[in-house]
């Protein structure tokens, strides 16, 4: 499957959200509220082909490939992706996130 990330047209604060689809279509279907435009319209859909063929990834592995394409987190202290290791990434991942998945 394709990877796309939603997003808000009008709202970058509500980030994007990355969903798994055939094609575009489908995954306007597939806000689950988090990004929530006001209008329809708004809805922004962006084919993300570093992450095509991850939908069965686990979040672990899924936040990996986000961190090492340069994606941005909430919480703060995460490593630098041009300068850490993914052991030093998965360190960190597993401090905020280890038990909850």
């Amino acid at each position: 499957m394709r990877a796309y990330g939603l997003s808000d047209v009008k709202d970058d604060d509500k980030g994007v959200l990355l969903v798994f689809a055939n094609n575009v279509k489908e995954a306007k279907k597939m806000d689950d509220g988090t990004i929530d435009p006001d209008y329809y319209t708004d809805l922004r859909v962006k084919w993300y082909r570093e992450f095509d063929g991850m939908e069965n990834a686990s979040d672990r592995e899924l936040a990996l490939a986000k961190w090492k394409n340069g994606w941005w987190f909430d919480e703060s202290g995460y490593p630098y992706h041009e300068t850490a290791t993914d052991e030093e990434f998965l360190e960190w991942y597993d401090s905020i996130w280890g038990d909850l998945y």
